[in-house]
């Protein structure tokens, strides 16, 4: 995603989205996940039309569940890529 993005703005997206996708916050849901990737493509859509897509897509909302589940599982899932590579 960051590819496409002016260098002068890579950092500050790259930080929204950290915010975005961030794990290990007991209060942080699934749907305040997905309003807070919809407000991000809203407010960036205008200059980059990959991310205004992003809020148009009805299977996102799909990456979002890892956020129902317990905190110390949150952090072993990204992990999992690791073992798949492998494979």
């Amino acid at each position: 995603m960051l590819t496409y993005v002016k260098a002068d703005h890579k950092e500050q997206v790259a930080d929204e989205l950290r915010e975005i996708f961030m794990t290990g916050q007991k209060a942080y849901s699934s749907k305040q996940a997905q309003t807070a990737l919809n407000e991000f493509s809203e407010r960036l859509g205008s200059q980059y039309s990959h991310i205004r897509r992003l809020a148009e897509r009805d299977d996102l909302h799909y990456y979002f569940t890892y956020l129902d589940y317990e905190r110390r599982v949150q952090s072993m899932i990204p992990a999992t890529n690791w073992v798949e590579r492998f494979n």
